[in-house]
This record gives structure tokens, C-alpha cells and sequence, in this order.
């Protein structure tokens, strides 16, 4: 990406004037025998580009081998009416390279020797005037992937018009490669991905100009809504986002590496969405990143929320922070068992763009924000290191960083805060290009793009963990040889400073308080209040209801918008999507008194209000889907956009008369929040299981066959505390310790592992000293038999003791043996893996050591204590009962 300064001359061969509505329509036709097809662009006569060539020579390609390739050729353009799509088979599309454009001899550049630049997918309107708001479209479970390599993704169709991901990913369980791609110009992804269980690797590509005129929150680089198994970014250019460049809010990644990439002014932070399972995010540029910086009226609902979830309003964090770390759900894993490398990244921030932030009220963001900053203080699987502030220095002749770019950013701020109507400024840099929407300009890209983010910093040209320049390795060639001839050395070496891997449970198996058995002193106890549903951006809320006799239905939704002027929430009935527009694909609604001239149903904002939804108000696509048939029917209510809170539901019939009333307690939940009225504890399913002193519940669950282990993540609420034991079969294993905490969510306690037979289990859960408001618990199994050493035991010669007396109150003392000098870390964590105490950091010389531990500051409950040394480590447990 080293690239020259030249214009694609396309009007000295086949121009720009050719008339869109006399071109050809054909496609290739594709040879069985062989997995290459080398794909047509434009009547070889005319040079008129074919529309639907592409499309229609994979549609046509019925008997494509197994490795089918589609080759496109060097600087064609490949304009589609309708999408590319693939289901049951991996799509691959792959542009000639410049010397393979340049062997072929029929380069359509200038005078026949320059190179055209890579091959343009693009959309283009239609003969009605219509557009598909999809360019590629994949679905399927398993063998539905997508290769995309050395191709320029126009996100602008020919009439200048931008789409809501181009690229939708429906497919689940699919490998997805994107090579020395170009995402250009777009409003908001250029890839969406609603199927989940996916692995994404995407490198050598350069996402630019990705900003819309809507709302702060357009222009994004791509979007998970279902999380994915594996997203790799290695050496990619992210330019002009006025957004976030990643998004995976919905479910966690369960492995991301951000290797060598540069990014050049992004308006938000680096992810929306912060539940990372393993994350190595590393060697990295950032020049002005969250540029939009946390407006004073952002800072007050964040204040707000915290107030809300009980917390001191001076302990608030100061800043948000470009990289996130938060929570993981309950259902998503343990956060010991996490593993997060933040580590040799630089950033830096542009005088022009922090003088706007200033003239505006708004506060820039450092890297690493304080919450964030305590999950790195408190596991030691997660490690921030080696992270600097340094101008990189970009080549000044060829980057718009001074003057340009930075002017528009702040246009882009001040019309933000300003509330301007639309449309918003843009944060666009393409000189040649004219602006986005310019309709005789379809295409007219400029090859190579003439950014330049090499730079002079020699610091940062030897600073990253291999010692290599920071950012994207494609502005550095030779460090890119080098960096790919020992790649898997490299990442495996950042892999490891997050520390080893850990024994991950096989499943889990969800035991809800009110499913159990409840003995003396228990009882299930349900919220009586109003209840109700809140979306982010994932889950669904699903009833069941019947209605009397065929006919035409409707539904009274009481629901509140959260504060949004609009929004567009998916419904299902039945499995059939309820739409009021052709545009926004979902039912689309607006609060009474905002929204735009789309909106033709609103609610009252500031609270629940009901929303009808009758079969005249449904679309022509989804017309019908509100008459029933009589009997049992389901409704599901999905995300859509997202941030979006519901409470009953009434199933009306043609006259108006309730024949179904749906309430929140009523329906199978998942992936969102439940929210109770009043400063209450509001279990999962509204419902919870109240053990009093004494009291017990069991559980029967089954196990695969052979021996295994299991440990128990108990939710609670226990107002003055409590204690608790478990027992498998009759045989007390493990201990829980129930702290006071307050608020309305559920604390957590979590045991040690301990031995499950295979089978049948009945698992005992009893209290005392304090009642436990129980909202559930969730059974983690392992795949080993044996839960001591959990890290493995220390060679002949070391030696960790159980710690004497156990039980203690006060104080105890632990033993450790070590066979020769050695550095030594003997920590104590606490059974969500925190670590609480250090008693020793440091070398120690050979032979037997003892070291007293004071417990008078530590909780009652269960802890670990593990020692480190250079040959292995190893844990016990211990029981503080003060």
C-alpha cells in the first residue's frame, strides 16, 4: 500500500458517457473441468459494461466443482441490479493482481500499460429505478463462507446512493476471507453479520470514507450482531470512519486478534461492544481516535445509569476510554478464565481536533478508560503494557491531516452538538473523486489512493513486540516479509503474555431458582409488579397464545422508545416478519413530535405507550402475516435496531376485542434485560427462589458418561449475607460464600470445581446465617476428573502445602518448598479469579519457605492461593471464616 499519486484515465479508453440503459446483459459461461472462471466485464466491442455479469454467471453456474474460483479481470467493472448470493457453498471472488492484469494484456488504462487498479463490485440501479440494498448476500450453516480478494467495494451504488451493509452474512458456522480488499464510501458497514459461530479473517484491505449523514453513530467498519468463533485483522488501513471500527455487542468474539493495522480518525471507540473471551489487540496506530470525544449531556446519562445502579455519584469514572473491557453475562464464561492483550499500541491526537473538542465542551478520551483499567489491575489474564501517546509523524505532502480532513471533523462536531437538521457534514478525504451522491460520476475511482500514512517516527518504527513498525506493514514492505516469515512466532508470543490457556468448561448446563426443588424454609417467589423487556442489540422475547377462529388479528404493544425519536423493531408472527415500509425493513415507529418524513405510526416518548399494529398498517411484502388460523401461534419480538424496552402485549381480534394478553413473565426470554418497577431485585424470568436460614434447593442433572467436574456460578441477592454448602448425592464438595451486596441485579458466587459422577446428579444448595434470594445457577462441567493442582503440580523438588490451620479466622500460614533459586509469586484470588493479596514477589533462594497470610481483611468465603515459579505453578484452596 506504498502507493504513487496517479488518476485512473478511464475516459482515454471507455469513459464515463456510456449510456447506462443500452448496455448488455449476459454472463459467462463456466467451464466444469477446471475451479477457475474467468468472469467478462464489458461488451468487447463497445467496452460497455455487462450489468449482471457477475450476478448471473454465479446464478448460472450450476455445475461449478467444489473449488470454484470466479476471476475478475483487472480494473473491470462489475455492475449488479441484484445481489450475489450463496448458500451451501463457499462463494469465492477473486481480482486478477496488477501483474496479472498486466500479463493478460488487456489492461482498459491510458495507453494499455498502466494499471487499472482493482476490479470494482459495485451496485447499480435498475430499469424501474429501484435498488438492491444488497450486494452479497450468504446463508447456510457450515460450507457457506466468502472469499473476497483483491477487489475495490464501491459501497455507493452508480446513482451515488448508500445501503445499510451491503455485504450481509446470514450464514453461521462459515469461513469468511477478505484480502487486499478496498471498502469504500458507505453510510454505515460495508459487512453486517447476523449468523453467528463464524471466522473472519481480514487482511492487507483499507476501509475509507465510511461516514453517513443520519446520526453520530453511521459509519461503522463491520458489525457482528451474533458475536463469531474467530475475527483476525491483520495489516489493514481503517481511514475516515465517523464511527466505530468494530461492532460485536450482541455476543462476545471468542478469539480477536487486531494486529498492524493503522487507523486515521474514528469518531467513537474502537469497539462497540466490550465482551471479549480472548482479545489480543496489539502494535497498533490510532491518530485521532473517539474523536467525537463524550459530550457534556452523554456524561449526564452515563451519571445517570450509574446513580441508577446504585453507585456514588463521585465514583464515577472519569473517562469511557477508546478500548473497553466489560462484563461478561452470566451465560458467557468466567472472567478468570479471560485472556486480554492490550499492548504497544500508539496514539495520538491532532491540535485541530482537540481544539474543536475544547471549543465544544467535549472531553477526549485516553486509551484506556478507569473501569476498563481495573479488569487489567485485577486478572492476571488480562495485561495492558507498553501502550504510548506519540505523533507518528504521517507523510505531510499526501495526508489530509491538516487542514482538510481536520476542517470537516469539525464542521461534523459543531452541526452534532449544534443539533443541525441533516444533512451532516461528511468525513471525506478523495481528492479526484467528486462528492458522494454525484450521479455522472459513477464510479471515477483514482488508482492508487493517494493517502500515505507511512511516517517518520523512528521510535515507532521498531516499537511494536517484534520489533517491527507499528500500524499497517503494507506502508512498510520489507517489515511485512519479515513480519509474515515468522507470523505464527509473533502472535503466538502475544498470545502467551495474556498467559497460558486455561481448562475451558465442555458446557454448562442453566439451572433456574424456580425449576428446582424446594425444601423447609424455601419457597419460589414471582415479581408482582410491572415488568417489562429491554433490548440492546441482540436477543428475543418469544410467546406462545391462541386465538379462537380464523381470521384478521392485531396487537396492542405497550412499549417505550428509551429516549430515541425512532426506531425499527422486528416482529414475528408465527415466524413471519410484521414491516409497515420497503425501507428500513423492520416495523418502523417514531415518538410523536421527532422522527422524519418516513414515519407513519408514533408513540407518546417519555415513558410506555401502545402501539397498534394491524394488518392495514403491514407492508405489500408482508401483507397477510396478521391473519391467523385458530389455534396455538407465537409471537417473537427480535432487536431490529436495537435499545428498545416492552411490557404486555394484547392479541386484539377485527373488532377490537383482547382474545390474548402477553405479559413479560409469560415468555421465553434471552439475551435481553429484565426490568422490574422500583428499586427492587429483578431476577432472570421474574422469578427466584427465597432460601431462608436453613434452607435448601436440588437440582437433578445429567452428565455425560465417564467422570467429570463441575463448578457452580450461584446469582443472588442476600441482604445481610449468608453461607452456603453443596452437595452432590448427599456429599457435601464445595462451599459458598453470600456477600451483602445490595442493589437490584444479582451478585455472584462462585465455587470451587469439584467431582461429578456420570449420569445422574442431584445437586444440594443449602444456606444459613442469612437468607439468599436465588435467581439461578449455572453448572459448569469440565472434562477432567480431578479438580486438585488445577494447573498442574510442581516437579520433584518444589512443593506447595495447605496452608495451617484451615478453616482460619485470623491468620494462617503456607508452606512452599523450592528446589534452587527462583523468582516467586504466591498470590491469593478470590473464587471469581481477582487476585486480593500478594505474599510473595521476588526471587528466593533454595529450600523451605513459610509465610504468614492476615486474613482480617478478607471476607469470609473461599480463595485460592497459587504459587509461580520459572518450572510450573500449582493452587490450593483455603476457607476464611472470620
Amino acid at each position: 500500500m506504498r502507493f504513487a499519486y496517479r488518476f485512473l484515465a478511464l475516459a482515454a479508453v471507455c469513459g464515463l458517457a456510456w449510456a447506462p440503459q443500452a448496455v448488455a446483459q449476459d454472463f459467462t459461461t463456466c467451464p466444469t473441468d477446471q475451479d477457475e472462471c474467468l468472469v467478462e466485464w464489458a461488451d468487447p466491442v463497445t467496452f460497455a459494461p455487462i450489468i449482471n455479469g457477475l450476478r448471473n454467471t454465479i446464478a448460472n453456474d450450476e455445475n461449478r466443482p467444489a473449488g470454484r474460483v470466479y476471476v475478475l479481470r483487472r480494473g473491470g467493472f462489475y455492475y449488479n441490479t441484484d445481489r450475489l448470493s450463496n448458500e451451501g457453498f463457499d462463494l469465492r471472488v477473486i481480482g486478477q493482481t496488477a501483474e496479472e492484469g498486466a500479463a493478460s494484456g488487456e489492461n482498459v488504462c491510458g495507453d494499455g500499460t498502466q494499471d487499472c487498479g482493482p476490479a470494482i463490485i459495485q451496485r447499480f440501479t435498475r430499469e424501474d429505478g429501484s435498488v438492491d440494498q444488497r450486494m452479497i448476500e450468504s446463508g447456510g450453516d457450515g460450507n457457506s463462507g466468502l472469499v473476497l480478494k483483491n477487489v475495490w467495494i464501491m459501497g455507493v451504488d452508480n446513482n451515488g446512493g448508500t445501503t445499510y451493509h451491503p455485504i450481509n452474512i446470514n450464514s453461521s458456522n462459515s469461513r469468511f476471507e477478505f484480502d487486499n480488499v478496498v471498502f469504500d464510501r458507505n453510510n454505515w458497514q460495508h459487512v453486517g453479520v447476523p449468523g453467528g459461530g463464524n471466522s473472519f479473517y481480514i487482511t492487507n484491505s483499507f476501509f475509507r470514507n465510511i461516514s453517513g449523514n443520519s446520526q453520530i453513530f453511521e459509519g461503522r467498519g463491520i458489525r457482528f450482531e451474533a458475536g463469531a468463533d474467530t475475527v483476525v485483522f491483520e495489516n489493514n488501513t481503517f481511514f475516515n470512519l465517523t464511527s466505530f471500527p468494530f461492532q460485536s455487542e450482541a455476543a462476545p468474539v471468542e478469539y480477536f486478534l487486531f494486529n498492524h493495522n493503522t487507523l486515521v480518525n474514528f469518531g467513537r471507540e474502537f469497539s462497540a461492544g466490550t465482551r471479549w473471551k480472548k482479545a489480543y489487540v496489539a502494535n497498533n496506530i490510532m491518530v485521532n481516535p473517539y474523536f467525537q470525544g463524550e459530550s457534556p449531556d452523554q456524561f449526564q446519562d452515563r451519571l445517570d445509569t450509574w446513580v441508577a445502579q446504585g453507585n456514588a455519584p463521585e465514583d464515577i469514572p472519569t473517562f469511557v476510554g477508546v478500548f473497553s473491557v466489560g462484563a461478561l453475562n452470566s451465560s458467557e464464561g468466567l472472567e478468570v478464565d479471560r485472556r486480554i492483550l492490550l499492548s504497544n499500541n500508539a496514539t495520538f491526537q491532532t491540535n485541530a481536533v482537540t481544539n474543536a473538542q475544547n471549543a465544544l465542551s467535549l472531553t477526549g478520551q485516553p486509551l484506556v478508560g478507569d473501569s476498563t483499567q481495573s479488569f487489567f489491575d485485577t486478572f492476571d489474564g488480562m495485561v495492558a503494557q507498553n501502550n504510548v501517546v506519540a505523533n507518528p509523524g504521517f507523510a505531510s505532502s499526501t495526508t489530509p491531516l491538516n487542514g482538510d480532513v481536520d476542517g470537516q471533523i469539525n464542521t461534523f462536531l459543531n452541526q452534532w452538538i449544534g443539533g443541525e437538521p441533516t444533512p451532516w457534514a461528511y468525513v471525506y478525504w478523495d481528492p479526484g473523486r467528486p462528492p458522494i451522491g454525484d450521479a455522472l460520476h459513477p464510479v471515477s475511482n483514482v488508482w492508487p489512493p493517494v493517502e500515505d500514512f507511512s511516517y517518520s517516527n523512528s521510535d515507532l518504527q521498531t516499537a511494536g513486540t517484534d520489533g517491527l513498525p507499528l500500524g499497517d506493514l503494507n506502508w512498510y514492505p520489507s517489515a511485512k516479509d519479515t513480519y509474515l516469515a515468522n507470523r505464527a512466532q509473533f502472535v503466538q508470543d502475544l498470545e502467551d503474555t495474556a498467559g497460558p490457556p486455561v481448562v475451558q468448561p465442555i458446557g454448562q448446563i442453566q439451572l433456574q431458582a424456580e425449576d428446582a426443588t424446594v425444601f423447609d424454609n424455601a419457597t419460589v417467589q414471582s415479581f408482582e409488579g410491572f415488568a417489562s423487556y429491554v433490548f440492546e442489540s441482540s436477543g428475543s422475547v418469544v410467546w406462545t397464545f391462541d386465538v379462537p377462529s380464523n381470521g384478521e388479528y392485531g396487537l396492542n404493544v405497550l412499549t417505550d422508545l428509551r429516549g430515541s425519536g425512532e426506531r425499527g423493531q422486528t416482529y414475528l408472527v408465527n415466524g413471519n416478519v410484521l414491516r409497515n415500509t420497503d425501507t428500513f425493513g423492520e416495523y418502523f415507529v417514531c415518538a410523536t413530535g421527532s422522527g422524519n418524513g418516513d414515519c407513519v405510526v408514533f408513540v407518546e416518548p417519555g415513558g410506555f405507550d401502545t402501539l397498534e399494529i394491524r394488518e392495514s398498517d403491514l407492508n405489500s411484502e408482508t401483507s397477510g402475516n396478521l391473519t391467523l388460523s385458530a389455534g396455538t401461534q407465537t409471537l417473537e419480538i427480535q432487536p431490529g435496531w436495537g435499545f428498545q424496552a416492552f411490557s404486555t402485549v394484547e392479541v386484539v381480534d377485527a373488532s377490537g376485542n383482547v382474545v390474548a394478553t402477553l405479559t413479560p413473565p409469560d415468555a421465553t426470554a434471552s439475551g435481553v434485560s429484565e426490568a422490574c418497577e422500583g428499586d427492587v431485585f429483578c431476577p432472570s424470568g421474574f422469578q427466584s427462589a427465597l432460601i431462608e436460614d436453613g434452607g435448601s434447593v436440588s437440582w437433578s442433572v445429567d452428565v455425560q458418561s465417564g467422570v467429570r467436574s463441575g463448578l457452580l456460578r450461584l446469582f443472588y441477592q442476600a441482604p445481610t449475607g449468608a453461607t452456603g454448602s453443596v452437595s452432590v448425592n448427599g456429599t457435601e464438595v464445595a462451599t459458598a460464600s453470600f456477600s451483602s451486596a445490595g442493589g437490584t441485579s444479582a451478585s455472584e458466587a462462585v465455587t470451587i470445581r469439584f467431582t461429578l459422577g456420570s449420569g445422574a446428579n442431584t445437586i444440594t444448595l443449602a444456606t444459613s446465617g442469612g437468607a439468599v434470594d436465588l435467581d439461578q445457577a449455572i453448572l459448569l462441567v469440565y472434562d477432567v476428573g480431578s479438580v486438585a493442582n488445577e494447573d498442574g503440580a510442581l516437579p520433584e523438588g518444589y512443593a506447595l502445602g495447605q496452608n495451617f490451620p484451615n478453616p482460619f479466622a485470623q491468620a494462617t500460614s503456607i508452606q512452599y518448598q523450592l528446589g534452587e533459586t527462583a523468582e516467586v509469586a504466591l498470590h491469593v484470588y478470590d473464587l471469581l479469579g481477582r487476585k486480593v493479596m500478594t505474599l510473595v514477589d521476588g526471587e528466593m533462594p533454595a529450600g523451605s519457605h513459610s509465610v504468614n497470610l492476615d486474613a482480617s481483611r478478607l471476607a469470609s468465603g473461599t480463595y485460592i492461593y497459587r504459587i509461580e515459579t520459572p518450572v510450573g505453578m500449582e493452587v490450593r484452596k483455603m476457607v476464611v471464616v472470620n
